[in-house]
């Protein structure tokens, strides 16, 4: 009789019969266990406990056995309940040669003596199986073991792969659903198999599904930890978290090390969803045969193999990319580099066919996937694609061209904002491996980087060196060690190249700064992370120069990233004890820079970047929010940092500035209204000649505004200002600005005023939504030093121009000729200045001209000798003039008009309209006038 057991994945046993017998009664549950606990020398024996869990049980036996050698193996069987009532043959010292069968009834009575459960643990478990031997109760074909797994593969925004081993060829189902308690989908293998795939297709973007594996009418494994998460669409903005581990499957103290303390370091993070998980070669040691991969990465025996990775929620959860090193290629095996025959293959599946984006690469050694906004390259450095040749990376074989392809496709993409590369062999290295002796490495940084480089790649990450070491931002570092110099190789001072990139605080640490529009690479970060396991090491002149982060200890250690929207930060946790011993942040595109909300704390510029494509220098703060952005036209003006150069954004609310001209700027009866938000900016040293300043604000901003003006005003009504050369105090508007003068022009001392226009110049301000309620002002000034910020209505007075139109006589018969005069009149008693301009409404029946010598026309008083007429033109003509329009006084025109031959007789309306802002006018609801003739024909 075989005993009917399944045993969590460790053990297959079963045994010859004995007068050993086991019995018990269970009430209530689908599962009971048996532990035996077997040593062998001559006191040997095994105990069997029937361990209760959370249920009721009625009883247990304890079984003597024969002696025989010292030693000991525990052993968990987990037996599926058909009946209420169970039997157990004899046990023999001897479990080899038998395999499980299902017990569908039975009962039997207890031999031996009888005492409490004991359950062991610490034990060593052992994996036992072999053909059936006896005769199986009941027809059933025997239970599959869960070996391996279950772990993602191929993961896109509508599709997953779930793979899983078990002891015995079984027919694999997957049930899922976006619910733990309603698993209503369900894919079946179709035949037998140890090596179950199942791909999920048809699914939603940005979804979580949970999903149990197992047979038509057994779960192997399920329940609410086993899920995971579809990739959002692409082109999608959200946080992505990715693990990213090298050189690790070793079965090693630091294995554990480094797994153990990512593990803390999330769970300090608030334990998130792990969105990728990124292997970069030599996955298992020493020769990446399918035992090694077992033993070192998939075992599932948390006591046994406290390094493996196979019962971590990472392997259920979170979709694996990989790339094979020379340890999963036998070792450098020659032969296998050629023909790809390794356990590699059998164990990941790869997207072939651009599944989640990319260009297909037709092969599972290379290939690439789109996650939201980021393109990820992964590339095999340890196969030879030339019978003849060892070189890796050789020009026009099949993987360098379907790089470059899929590289062009990537950075034409609008939806892709990232593109990361990953392989195994590093470009730079002096850890376990020499990259100036090592001709791997030398293919690598001579014959890939190049290509990468040119496509604008912004992250590549490696392993085969068993240390930690990053660069700064760098290109064209393809030489020796020896041929690095910053000035060439990290030239990019806009970008911060020659940053430690750490973003911490720290002494020259500021952020890496890249843009999609920039018409060249402003650099890549290179990585090795290859101490995910293996034992590591340094050679001489550790690190290299080019190195902003070296790290080699004991413990080792791995790789987070987060990358949202244009950040991107990176931390290497140490295995040590899980601290964050280096980071870095890149940020793509000025963009990706938040407007901060306004604030009486002030915010004060920690940092800075130029874009190459626009050649603005953003100002940001300590949290990556962009405070001002200034165009210096390749001029010095200072860096944040040298000292001397100090920026500021502070203020929240509105103040009402009062009126006191000529002491102040505010000539407005009722004064003026502008947001506390303002800059204050002392420059190292002032601009040879004018720089375009953009300052920002939010919508709540403008609606403080408003909260003391009537009517309501938008963002682009208002008017932006600028002091020049004046005190702190006195730019911040909550002081009252009583004392600062109006500034005659831009340049002079004082405040100046810029109207809303179309573009940014000496006289207007150009205004810019960003978008989220956010808006960009951008200036022209000739001086820095002060500050400035945005209000309304305008502050300083402004004539207020309208036109009064007369056309005399009203009534005429015949072809008598007729005069239309225009008084163009000021009101708010201040002179006009600047360009005139007002247009006459054409009629086909009326000639309009204008007497240049006339100085009264119609019985009015005209000023035509400083006026000049075009058109008609459009259907209007024009007059214009530039003289201006004294406070309270009026400039008139008159024209001269007849009706043609022939004209009908009927009514006609002339009007004139003011064109806005004419003579510096702001009022715009009394521009025109208009007058009417009626025509009688005779």
């Amino acid at each position: 009789m075989l005993l009917p057991i399944r045993t969590n994945g460790h053990v297959s046993l079963s045994t010859p019969d004995r007068n050993y017998t086991v019995s018990s009664r269970i009430r209530g549950l689908r599962y009971w266990f048996l532990l035996l606990t077997i040593w062998t020398g001559s006191t040997a024996k095994a105990r069997a406990s029937l361990l209760a869990g959370d249920v009721a049980w009625a009883g247990c036996s304890i079984i003597n056995l024969p002696a025989a050698d010292e030693g000991g193996t525990q052993i968990r069987l987990e037996i599926n309940r058909k009946k209420s009532t169970f039997s157990a043959p004899d046990v023999s010292s001897d479990f080899s040669g038998y395999r499980t069968t299902r017990l569908l009834s039975g009962t039997a009575t207890a031999t031996g003596a009888v005492s409490s459960p004991v359950a062991i643990t610490g034990r060593k478990t052992e994996h036992v199986s072999a053909s059936p031997v006896g005769t199986p109760i009941g027809n059933a074909p025997p239970d599959p073991i869960l070996l391996r797994g279950p772990y993602l593969q191929n993961a896109s925004s509508t599709a997953m792969t779930l793979r899983w081993r078990t002891d015995v060829p079984s027919q694999g189902v997957v049930r899922y659903g976006t619910s733990a308690d309603a698993l209503t989908g369900m894919v079946s293998e179709l035949t037998p198999t140890i090596d179950h795939e199942v791909r999920l297709t048809g699914l939603n973007p940005q979804t979580q599904y949970f999903y149990s594996i197992g047979t038509s009418v057994q779960v192997l494994e399920g329940g609410s930890t086993n899920y995971f998460y579809t990739f959002p669409p692409e082109g999608t903005s959200k946080k992505v978290r990715i693990w990213s581990l090298g050189d690790f499957g070793i079965g090693s103290t630091r294995q554990t090390s480094v797994k153990n303390q990512m593990k803390n370091y999330l769970a300090s993070q608030g334990d998130p969803y792990v969105d990728l998980f990124l292997w970069l070669g030599d996955n298992a040691y020493g020769e990446g045969t399918d035992g090694q991969y077992q033993t070192n990465v998939f075992n599932r025996d948390p006591v046994t193999a406290p390094w493996s990775y196979g019962y971590e929620k990472i392997m259920k959860q979170s979709p694996i990319f990989a790339t094979p090193g020379n340890h999963d290629y036998g070792n450098g095996n020659t032969g296998l580099r050629r023909n790809l025959a390794i356990p590699y293959y059998d164990i990941v599946t790869n997207p072939t066919q651009g599944e989640a984006g990319g260009v297909p690469s037709g092969t599972e050694s290379y290939y690439s996937f789109n996650y939201g906004q980021i393109h990820f390259v992964s590339l095999d450095s340890d196969r030879y694609e030339d019978a003849m040749s060892t070189e890796r990376f050789v020009e026009n074989k099949p993987q360098i061209s379907w790089l470059k392809q899929d590289l062009a496709a990537a950075q034409a993409n609008p939806h892709i904002k990232w593109i990361i590369a990953f392989w195994h062999h590093p470009p730079y290295t002096r850890g376990t491996h020499n990259s100036d002796t090592d001709s791997q490495l030398t293919d690598v940084r001579e014959n890939l980087l190049p290509i990468l480089e040119q496509y604008k790649v912004d992250l590549v990450m490696n392993g085969h060196s068993h240390v930690y070491e990053r660069t700064r931002l760098q290109k064209g570092n393809y030489g020796a060690s020896t041929s690095y110099n910053p000035a060439v190789h990290n030239p990019e001072a806009g970008s911060n190249a020659n940053s430690s990139g750490r973003f911490d605080g720290s002494a020259n640490s500021c952020y890496y700064f890249k843009s999609r529009q920039s018409s060249g690479n402003e650099g890549t970060v290179y990585v090795v992370n290859g101490h995910g396991g293996a034992s590591g090491g340094r050679q001489a002149a550790w690190p290299l120069a080019q190195m902003a982060s070296a790290y080699d200890e004991t413990s080792g250690g791995s790789m987070y990233l987060e990358i949202e929207g244009g950040i991107l930060t990176a931390k290497m946790i140490a295995g040590a004890n899980g601290m964050v011993v280096d980071q870095f942040t890149i940020v793509k595109d000025a963009d990706s820079f938040a407007i901060p909300a306004s604030t009486t704390v002030s915010r004060a510029a920690t940092c800075e970047c130029t874009d190459k494509a626009d050649n603005k220098t953003h100002y940001t703060d300590a949290s990556l929010n962009k405070l001002l952005s200034i165009q210096k036209n390749g001029q010095t003006i200072g860096t944040v940092g040298d000292g001397t150069f100090e920026l500021n954004v502070l203020g929240v609310g509105a103040t009402r500035i009062a009126v006191n001209s000529p002491a102040n700027y505010v000539s407005t009866p009722g004064g003026w209204v502008t947001m506390n938000r303002h800059f204050t900016l002392r420059p190292t040293t002032e601009p040879a000649s004018p720089v375009n300043v953009s300052f920002y604000c939010q919508q709540a901003d403008v609606e403080a505004i408003n909260a003391l003006l009537t009517p309501d005003l938008t963002a682009n009504q208002l008017y932006a200002f600028h002091m020049n050369n004046v005190s702190a105090a006195n730019v911040n508007p909550s002081s009252g600005q009583h004392n600062v003068p109006l500034a005659a022009t831009y340049d002079a001392d004082g405040a100046f005023i810029y109207k809303p226009g179309s573009n940014a110049s000496v006289t207007t301000w150009k205004y810019t939504s960003l978008g989220n309620d956010n808006y960009q002002a951008e200036t022209v000034v000739a001086r820095l030093f002060g500050g400035g910020g945005l209000g309304g209505p305008n502050p300083i007075a402004t004539p207020d121009l309208t036109p009064v139109l007369y056309a005399r006589p009203t009534a005429v018969y015949g072809p008598s000729d007729i005069s239309v005069v225009v008084d163009v009149i000021e009101t708010n008693g201040v002179a006009s200045s600047g360009l005139i301009t007002l247009k006459i409404t054409q009629d086909s029946n009326l000639l309009l001209s204008l007497p240049t010598s006339a100085t009264s026309l119609g019985g009015r008083q005209v000023n035509n000798d400083v006026w000049q007429l075009s058109g008609p033109a459009g259907g209007y003509y024009v007059l214009s003039t530039n003289q201006s329009v004294a406070a309270g006084n009026r400039l008139s025109v008159g024209l001269l008009g007849s009706f043609r031959s022939g004209a009908s007789t009927g009514g006609l309306s002339v009007s004139g309209t003011l064109l806005a802002g004419s003579g510096g006018e702001q009022k715009l609801n009394n521009n025109v006038d208009a007058d009417k003739i009626d025509y009688f024909q005779q």
